[in-house]
């Protein structure tokens, strides 16, 4: 898979132009006619993030509800089109739409990067729910990709099957191929499943024995005892 290119636009311009687009923003709606509107548009986002600080953080498209800022300041300077205004204006004007945009393309690249992953990991677990029978408990036992995180990815997918402990599970879901001998899923390229070794007679395998391996059931699963 390709790799990931670096933020864009960088958190240093990001910022500046940010902190300069929400100062014009309050010039222009201290002077628009219909200031309710204008301060509404600026406050709306706030208003959200404060209270969910912590969601928004760390979720790129809670920017979205800051929208009413960027609009309210190009609007503003496109309907000031017709009249002459000085040559900062239209320069800053002008970089800060390319940045807007180069930053648009580049959030876009990166998405499509991470969402061939995921489609590689939607097909691994179609296989793996394929071949496991209803009525046969499975664990994984290894630690899968930061997509599929444990405590809720696999019962996405598996949603509705039997999770249990190693000791007893039939089937096993590792994100090494070769982890427990010759692996049920040779085309998968993430997530992998095998047949338990103690099912089958084999020497058991000491990955059992770590904790951190052990599957964390969550409500969405049917929990083998």
């Amino acid at each position: 898979m390709p790799e990931i290119l670096p933020p864009w636009p960088t958190p240093a311009v990001s910022l500046t132009f940010g902190i300069l687009a929400l100062l014009l923003a309050v010039v222009v709606a201290i002077k628009s006619p219909f200031p309710c509107l204008a301060w509404t548009a600026i406050t709306s986002g706030f208003i959200w993030a404060l209270p969910l600080k912590h969601f928004v953080a760390f979720h790129e498209f809670q920017s979205i509800y800051f929208v009413g800022i960027p609009l309210l300041l190009y609007g503003t300077l496109f309907g000031l089109l017709d009249r002459r205004l000085p040559a900062f204006v239209k320069i800053g004007t002008t970089a800060a739409l390319l940045i807007f945009c180069t930053g648009s393309l580049h959030v876009t690249r990166n998405k499509v990067l991470t969402s061939g992953k995921a489609r590689a990991l939607t097909e691994d677990f179609r296989c793996i729910a394929n071949l496991i029978p209803e009525g046969d408990p499975y664990c994984v036992t290894g630690s899968v990709p930061e997509l599929l995180n444990p405590s809720h990815g696999t019962e996405f997918y598996l949603k509705g099957r039997i999770v249990t402990l190693p000791h007893d599970a039939t089937y096993l879901i590792d994100h090494k191929q070769n982890r427990f001998g010759e692996t049920l899923t040779p085309n998968n390229r993430y997530s992998f499943l095998f047949l338990n070794p103690r099912k089958s007679g084999q020497t058991e395998s000491p990955a059992y024995d770590h904790p951190l391996l052990i599957h964390k059931n969550t409500e969405d699963a049917t929990v083998a005892h």
